[in-house]
């Protein structure tokens, strides 16, 4: 009787677990969502012809690996934060997805985002997307100090302009 109750317990444990690891996902994923969620679709597929949206979504995880703070590329063309929804709204969203990535804990990770439209064949400067560049990664934020940095690789979003 005393080896079932362990057999038990030890299978709760397992499952418990597996349940904890299937709700790591990616970091990159799970941002990329929220975004596609809060953003201004029309806005989007009304841009003009060669606008770009560059930015980055750069989260600070505590030692659980949770989302602490988020912070979005600043100096942004207004344009690029109306259509891409970045506003606080948007980092509580992140943050309310509570899910924990204990690979990123007491980290700071940095997720490029970038949409363009599927048939441009090239990019408009000069619809900010130099700035948007420039303005990449956060500066002068005390949080981030002393942190390790992971950045990943750039979330590539090509979208079609619907008639």
């Amino acid at each position: 009787m005393m080896m079932i109750r362990f057999l038990l317990v030890l299978l709760i444990i397992c499952q418990i677990c597996s349940a904890q690891e299937k709700r790591q996902g990616n970091v990159d994923a799970m941002v990329n969502y929220v975004i596609s969620k809060n953003m201004n679709r029309d806005a989007l597929m009304a841009s003009p012809e060669g606008m770009a949206y560059f930015f980055t979504i750069t989260l600070v995880f505590n030692s659980e690996g949770k989302v602490d703070t988020g912070f979005y590329s600043k100096n942004l063309d207004k344009k690029v934060e109306a259509v891409m929804g970045l506003n606080a709204s948007l980092i509580r969203k992140i943050k309310e997805q509570d899910v924990t990535y204990r690979t990123y804990a007491s980290k700071v990770a940095v997720v490029p985002i970038f949409f363009f439209r599927r048939t441009d064949t090239g990019i408009d400067y000069g619809t900010g997307f130099i700035k948007a560049i420039q303005n990449l990664l956060p500066k002068d934020e005390p949080k981030l100090w002393g942190k390790s940095w992971v950045i990943f690789d750039p979330v590539i979003n090509p979208f079609m302009k619907t008639h």
